[in-house]
């Protein structure tokens, strides 16, 4: 007779095993975090947007400085080597002049959409044509003592250019047909400081004078297209500029932000 086996079933040791818990995230938690990660994403894409807008604008400013010389070397070829350079262009006259204005103030938030997108309208550098009426008492200033400078500029080009006696009584002469106009026009006697300001605008307006006469009073098609490439050249760099501080600026709050939140 074979006697029944008794089985004895024991519970497993399960003191080495670590417990594992599982919570659910908070849903305000999960919401602030996908919040992040979107404003995270629209930042990088920003990002993106100006490194392509910087590499269009630097091809721009190569191909335009590409034919500003070309066009300057061609000029040269037409009025000869020396009528083209620093020797014939008066340093000290301060009507080619052109300033750059440093516009300091930053946003609160280096993510602030608002800014990216006024990019355009508010950069970092800009330039400021002496021809733009920012200040108006600066202006007038800066145009008498540029129409002193120029006068300065055409008595000693006329101790050497060729065709100097011509030039200045054709400068005369326009001098003296400006002077005329005012009088010539229909003036309404109820606005006479509208008029006065008006004609105090044309007259600023013919003291300034084209800078690229000083080489030529009347200067060559491949002259002319140099000084516009040249002209668009320095608005491109301008805009290199302030498209690389904006890059750095964002790149560097994206980096510090990720490592806040790791």
């Amino acid at each position: 007779m074979t006697h029944p086996t008794e089985l004895q079933l024991t519970k497993p040791d399960t003191s080495h095993e670590k417990e594992i818990s599982v919570t659910a995230p908070k849903k305000g938690t999960r919401r602030n975090a996908e919040e992040e990660e979107d404003a995270l994403d629209g930042h990088l894409f920003a990002c993106l947007n100006l490194l392509d807008q910087y590499s269009q604008s630097y091809d721009d400013l190569q191909s335009h400085l590409r034919s500003a010389f070309l066009n300057l070397s061609k000029a040269k070829s037409i009025l000869g080597y020396s009528r083209v350079g620093l020797h014939s262009y008066d340093m000290s006259a301060r009507v080619p002049n052109k300033t750059v204005s440093i516009h300091t103030g930053t946003s609160a938030d280096p993510y602030d959409l608002d800014h990216i997108h006024a990019l355009d309208r508010e950069e970092t550098f800009r330039l400021v044509h002496h021809h733009d009426d920012h200040n108006g008492t600066a202006i007038r200033d800066t145009a008498k003592e540029a129409s002193s400078s120029s006068a300065v500029a055409v008595k000693k080009c006329s101790e050497w250019k060729p065709g100097s006696g011509a030039e200045t009584t054709a400068r005369n002469r326009k001098k003296k047909h400006a002077a005329e106009k005012p009088h010539q026009s229909n003036e309404d006697p109820a606005h006479p400081d509208d008029d006065d300001h008006h004609h105090l605008d044309q007259n600023e307006t013919t003291n300034r004078r084209n800078p690229i006469t000083q080489f030529s009073p009347l200067p060559p098609p491949p002259l002319l297209h140099a000084q516009s490439h040249f002209d668009t050249s320095l608005h491109s760099i301008i805009r290199i500029v302030n498209l690389r501080a904006d890059i750095l600026s964002m790149h560097s709050s994206i980096i510090q932000n990720q490592k806040n939140h790791s």
